[in-house]
């Protein structure tokens, strides 16, 4: 697999704390994840789970399971390995283009050759998207945090008007919509994903963030993650130990 050139952005947030603290097997794969993601579609094949150090295939579906609750990064089984999608800059930033974005990466045969004096009308837009997402009741104040998240480049025309449909979707199915926006920005979601699990367990009243859901270690019981929870043991111990005490008192 070729390595990718260049580099990531390790975000000192909140999110990455909790991470760190409650989660190292977690992070070690958010980290492959994002060190082989690709800048354009933000996926990265991880089927070679032994390379990062995981123990068992067991754990490794675990591992990804929290990843995908915490709203991180999304899984695909394909018939060359699982292909992971990052979702969420809180952590890491691959600084990634999205596929109907032109990049400034030009070549010399696509750079025009005569000069324009064509205005870009890329600003007027962006306002233009800000007062049709505010007459849905959306306050300007969480609509603007959004676009920063994203950052200029995600918010190119096509790019905005694929987020505005997605949106508007997801109000036509009931969804409220200034939640939409509050959940973006609460969890640093540069994307709304209205085909994503993850994305309507958040609207629909799921753990109000990531830090939550990563601080939740519910799933673990008091066990180790290698090891099967307590509440694996058989329902009929309790029986057969009546059984042995009765064994014991006959021979007695």
């Amino acid at each position: 697999m070729p390595t990718n050139c260049g580099y990531i952005k390790l975000n000192r947030s909140p999110q990455l704390l909790s991470l760190l603290e409650t989660d190292h097997q977690a992070f070690v794969m958010l980290t492959w994840i994002a060190v082989r993601a690709n800048r354009e579609t933000g996926q990265a094949m991880i089927g070679d789970w032994q390379k990062m150090g995981v123990t068992s295939e067991a754990t490794y579906r675990r591992i990804k399971n929290r990843i995908q609750a915490a709203g991180l990064a999304t899984f695909k089984a394909t018939n060359k390995g699982t292909l992971a999608t990052l979702v969420n800059i809180s952590i890491f930033d691959i600084n990634q283009i999205e596929a109907d974005e032109q990049t400034d990466e030009q070549t010399d045969e696509q750079t025009p050759k005569k000069p324009t004096n064509k205005p870009t009308t890329n600003k007027n837009f962006k306002e233009l998207f800000l007062k049709e997402i505010q007459e849905y009741g959306v306050s300007e104040k969480s609509i603007k945090e959004w676009l920063k998240i994203r950052t200029a480049k995600r918010n190119q025309e096509s790019a905005l008007k694929k987020q505005a449909g997605y949106f508007e979707r997801l109000v036509n199915e009931g969804y409220e919509a200034q939640k939409i926006f509050d959940v973006l920005v609460d969890n640093a979601w540069v994307g709304i994903k209205p085909t994503e699990p993850y994305f309507i367990s958040a609207l629909t009243g799921g753990p109000k963030d990531v830090t939550d859901r990563l601080t939740d270690t519910s799933w673990a019981g008091n066990a180790p993650i290698d090891q099967p929870a307590i509440r694996d043991v058989r329902p009929d111990l309790p029986r057969l130990d009546a059984k042995q005490k009765r064994r014991a008192n006959s021979r007695s």
